[in-house]
């Protein structure tokens, strides 16, 4: 089995047998944290372009009765959310340029390595 990375988020070592595996999962992560960042968008959105239905239930979340500390929160995890779909949309864009050269994660640390001492 040839040798791609150690995956510390995963905390398994990804090679040619599971790296079809560690690929879809970095799909699908990105694919899920996308449909957050919209969730949240779309709820941002309502709230502020005074939709009474949403203003209505969000007043209602842990018996606050101020819809805008939920609103609050709500952006508040649309940053942090937004930031991992950054970082999750660059592994896998680096994944699919490593797909394209034909190389694994080590060889493509070896390869920079070696232009770097030269």
């Amino acid at each position: 089995a040839t040798f791609d990375h150690h995956c510390m988020w995963l905390n398994t070592c990804v090679g040619a047998a599971n790296y079809p595996s560690f690929f879809k999962t970095v799909l699908w992560t990105l694919f899920f944290v996308l449909v957050h960042v919209a969730s949240l968008i779309l709820y941002i959105g309502l709230y502020f372009t005074n939709d009474l239905t949403v203003r209505r239930l969000s007043g209602k979340w842990f018996s606050l009765q101020q819809p805008i500390v939920l609103v609050g929160l709500n952006i508040g995890f649309l940053v942090w959310t937004a930031s991992i779909a950054f970082m999750v949309m660059q592994l896998f864009v680096f994944h699919i340029g490593l797909r394209r050269e034909s190389i694994t994660t080590y060889q493509y640390i070896m390869r920079n390595t070696q232009r770097k001492r030269e």
